[in-house]
C-alpha cells in the first residue's frame, strides 16, 4: 500500500485506543490486561491494523513491544484524535444536559429601569464567559 493509499484506510476508534494502550504499556501482555482483552486478540488486532496502514508500528521483542519512528508519530496523531473525540463528546453531552448552550430571556421594557437593571447585570454577568 502506497503512503497516498492510506486515507482509504478504515481505522477505528477502537484501534486507536488499541495502539495508545500498548505503546504506554510497552508490553502487549499488559496491555491487553489493561484492555480487558486476550494477548492473543490484541495481537492479531495490532498485525492488522498494521496491514491496513501498510508500515510497522511496533517492533516486537522478548523485551517488550517498543514503536518504530513511524509509530512514534502514528501515536502521536492517534492521542490527539482521541483526545479531540473525548472533548466533544463531554461538550456535547454537557449541552444535551442544558450545561452549555444559549438561553434567551424576553423583559418588558419597564421593566428595564432602576433595580431590576443592576439585579439583571448581576445575574447575566455570573454566566458570562
Amino acid at each position: 500500500m502506497r503512503a497516498d493509499e492510506v486515507s482509504s484506510v478504515d481505522v477505528e476508534l477502537r484501534d486507536l485506543r488499541l495502539a495508545v494502550v500498548t505503546s504506554q504499556h510497552r508490553s502487549l501482555r499488559q496491555a491487553a490486561e489493561a484492555l480487558n482483552i486476550r494477548q492473543s486478540t490484541l495481537s492479531r488486532r495490532l498485525h492488522e491494523i498494521e496491514r491496513q496502514l501498510g508500515m510497522v508500528l511496533f517492533e516486537r521483542t522478548n523485551g517488550g513491544t517498543h514503536l518504530t519512528m513511524v509509530g512514534l508519530e502514528f501515536i502521536a496523531s492517534a492521542k490527539r484524535i482521541l483526545d479531540d473525540v473525548d472533548r466533544e463528546l463531554r461538550r456535547i453531552r454537557s449541552r444535551s444536559r442544558g450545561e452549555l448552550g444559549l438561553l434567551t430571556i424576553g423583559v418588558q421594557a419597564s421593566l428595564r429601569r432602576g433595580t431590576c437593571t443592576r439585579r439583571w447585570s448581576n445575574i447575566t454577568g455570573a454566566f458570562r464567559m
